[in-house]
């Protein structure tokens, strides 16, 4: 049972991010649920709504409330086990300062890169990495999706769902307590964790074992605080890793790449084919829609960071 604590064409791109994060300011909220003429959010490839889908999993409204979004895996490229998940809408309400600082666009919605990974943690060489580990979420958004699925693995786990965001944190709470029949036996914890500052995660300080994210490098201002997190949580030893997915996204994968190689403590390595059933899966797309499933703005890369260890002996 889960226990929840209390606490150019690449600027085109660029633009079209903002203008997303803008228009949820100046809507106040997104069309209802209700706007559909049955239960099913996402075709087989896309999504509607809040969610940018890969078509990993299957969307559909929940019978009980209309905020809620039943999580299931789309069998046919995905896990052939039960996924019972259910996730909740941040309420239609946005803020500047809900959106300003470092990057929240997490409020707004689920990325691609947070369903793959959710993916990943599921069905690829990451899952046995998890097992009876202590694993962290930074930048968890408004759902914490990947870890969820974690949470349903029954993997023995000790996993803490962090984002910077109090109103991020008290949604995922939320979820977490109306999904926790379905939580293995492990200890899931949710809380607020800003990475510019200290005495969020200082008491974590070498405890994580395995480090998740996704599409967390939109704004290059908050890089060097990622780095210092990360290079923080981790415990001081070899199979101590951070795992990011984020998309190129003009030039902002590589300049964090570039901050992260200038800490002498951490080692890290790119990997754009980590995954076949990934790959495939986004060719489909970028096949339908080309202009919609540009490599550069949507295909998640794979970074992996990893503690350097020095060995006196």
């Amino acid at each position: 049972m889960a226990n929840i604590s209390n606490d150019s064409f690449a600027m085109s791109d660029s633009k079209r991010r903002w203008q997303l994060l803008s228009t949820a300011i100046r809507t106040k909220k997104y069309r209802s649920l209700n706007d559909t003429k049955d239960n099913k959010i996402n075709d087989k490839f896309g999504a509607d709504f809040a969610i940018e889908s890969f078509g990993f999993i299957v969307y559909s409204r929940s019978c009980s409330e209309k905020e809620w979004i039943k999580c299931e895996w789309n069998n046919e490229i995905a896990a052939k086990e039960k996924l019972s998940l259910e996730i909740k809408l941040v309420p239609n309400h946005f803020q500047i300062l809900d959106l300003s600082g470092f990057d929240n666009s997490g409020n707004v919605r689920i990325w691609h890169s947070e369903e793959v990974l959710g993916y990943l943690v599921a069905n690829s060489f990451l899952r046995e990495k998890l097992k009876n580990k202590v694993i962290c979420e930074l930048g968890a958004g408004m759902s914490g999706l990947a870890s969820l699925i974690i949470a349903n693995l029954n993997l023995h786990h000790k996993l803490y769902i962090t984002d910077g965001n109090q109103r991020c944190v008290e949604n995922i709470k939320e979820i977490v307590r109306y999904n926790h029949r379905n939580m293995d036996s492990g200890e899931t914890f949710v809380r607020k964790l800003r990475w510019d500052t200290m005495d969020d995660y200082q008491d974590l300080s070498q405890q994580i074992d395995i480090i998740i994210a996704a599409d967390c490098l939109f704004d290059s201002s908050s890089h060097c605080h990622l780095v210092n997190v990360i290079d923080c949580l981790l415990k001081y030893c070899v199979e101590a890793q951070a795992f990011i997915l984020a998309p190129m996204r003009n030039q902002k994968l590589n300049e964090f790449i570039s901050k992260c190689s200038a800490n002498v403590n951490l080692s890290i390595q790119l990997n754009e084919s980590y995954d076949s059933t990934v790959y495939k899966t986004y060719e489909k797309l970028r096949q339908i829609d080309s202009n919609r499933y540009r490599f550069e703005s949507c295909y998640p890369c794979l970074l992996i960071i990893n503690r350097k260890v020095v060995d006196f002996n």
